[in-house]
């Protein structure tokens, strides 16, 4: 289809072109014809009528010119909006060669040692398979958040609902967010877990007949407002998977669109993960810090730099995060303070 359009519609209006100038030539020899034809009317000076002659002719051509000149910039409008959708496609289709290989690694990360080797039965890969498989909220995510919660509210039951996107097969929130009585006592929250391969990670759960956690519902990063609503949560996070996202600038803009003026969203990720994958999977972009401690996202494809501590600044305020990440690892936080403009729906 996009080959026939590109091809057809500036073929189309080559004829127009080709018409509309034969339509020219076909006036002007009539008009010529004219200084040759006698009447017995009273005539004018023929050097008079000669002007009046050039001058129809003249009208003639100037609007075959305009005519053609305007066909020329809808063909030129009309070839950037091709170029623009094949972008897009191509972009889409980019996004969409990723989700195969996600799916079997987190097929092979459920199914255990025998799919996914001896590395997920040791250490803190066991401890977080174990803990997921119960719906428990998983450390140190869960104690980084709690302080980070405890600075800024000031009672514990004000945090009632957590957005966790992104959230693959198993949230990190569990399926009913609690924090360690040794750091902040009294949290209860409810759990929202989206993710676009939800349907995916669904029938992975059911293969190995695992129905005791909470299902992940399907919504991506990019329209979390329209399937959560707006100003709805109290925080929202996003674990190991904004830099899988297509488009992962609006993807957290729409988190911060979810949460309610004063709540917080957050973002943790392995810095520069593309460049470690090589472009790999859904890995095209790379989350990292400048010098100044600004949030930079960068598009592994094209190279193109996005400063997100300054995108977000008119309606987030970049906040100072507990529990510091370890190296080579992003936590980064932002609080609310103003509604998103409707401006900032596309990036």
């Amino acid at each position: 289809f996009r080959l026939g359009l590109g091809v057809a519609l500036p073929n189309m209006i080559s004829r127009w072109q080709f018409l509309a100038v034969g339509f020219a030539f076909f006036a002007i020899f009539i008009l010529l014809q004219a200084f040759s034809t006698n009447s017995f009317s009273p005539q004018p000076p023929a050097s008079q009528t000669n002007c009046i002659k050039l001058a129809r002719i003249e009208k003639i051509m100037n609007e075959v010119i305009g005519r053609i000149a305007l066909l020329d910039e809808k063909n030129a409008q009309t070839t950037d909006s091709l170029r623009t959708c094949q972008a897009r496609v191509a972009k889409c289709n980019n996004w969409s060669s990723g989700i195969a290989f996600e799916l079997d690694h987190h097929r092979k990360w459920v199914c255990g040692v025998d799919c996914y080797g001896p590395v997920i039965g040791e250490g803190w890969f066991k401890y977080e398979r174990e803990t997921k498989l119960k719906g428990e909220p998983i450390e140190p995510h869960r104690s980084r958040i709690c302080h980070l919660l405890k600075n800024y509210y000031a009672d514990p039951h004000h945090v009632r609902v957590m957005v966790d996107h992104g959230a693959g097969p198993f949230t990190n929130l569990g399926k009913w967010f609690t924090c360690p009585e040794d750091v902040w006592s009294g949290v209860g929250a409810q759990v929202i877990a989206v993710d676009p391969l939800a349907s995916g990670y669904n029938s992975i759960l059911n293969e190995f007949h695992i129905h005791n956690t909470l299902r992940t519902s399907y919504c991506k990063s990019e329209i979390l407002s329209t399937c959560i609503g707006k100003s709805v949560a109290d925080f929202a996070v996003i674990v190991n998977a904004l830099d899988h996202s297509e488009n992962p600038m609006l993807g957290f803009i729409e988190s911060l669109r979810v949460v309610k003026v004063g709540g917080l969203s957050c973002v943790f990720s392995i810095r520069n993960e593309a460049a470690h994958m090589g472009g790999k999977g859904f890995h095209h972009w790379n989350l990292d810090l400048g010098s100044n401690g600004d949030w930079i996202i960068t598009n592994w494809d094209t190279k193109l730099q996005h400063n997100m501590t300054q995108i977000l600044s008119e309606f987030a305020q970049d906040v100072p995060t507990f529990g510091a990440a370890e190296d080579g690892q992003l936590w980064k936080c932002f609080k609310k303070t103003h509604d998103v403009p409707d401006l900032f729906s596309q990036i």
